[in-house]
């Protein structure tokens, strides 16, 4: 597909959606357009987030954690 094909695809795209989902998809394309380190900076900024990785870190370092394999949701019981 070509390059103008795409960018009209997605404007059509755009055109179609309704006012109370513009914004998600506003916050999505840039979201696409942030750098890894604005993202990382971003992630590191949101209130509580270093307290919730330090504490993920020590879990996984005492072992408290569930296996994949018995929180999946397509697995049959």
């Amino acid at each position: 597909m070509e390059l103008f094909e795409i960018r009209s695809k997605v404007q059509h795209t755009i055109d179609k959606l309704p006012p109370a989902k513009l914004h998600t998809a506003l916050m999505l394309l840039e979201k696409l357009l942030m750098k890894e380190d604005e993202e990382t900076r971003t992630l590191m900024e949101e209130f509580g987030f270093m307290e919730d990785y330090c504490q993920g870190k020590e879990d996984i370092c005492k072992g408290r954690t569930i296996r994949w394999e018995d929180i999946r949701r397509d697995k049959k019981r």
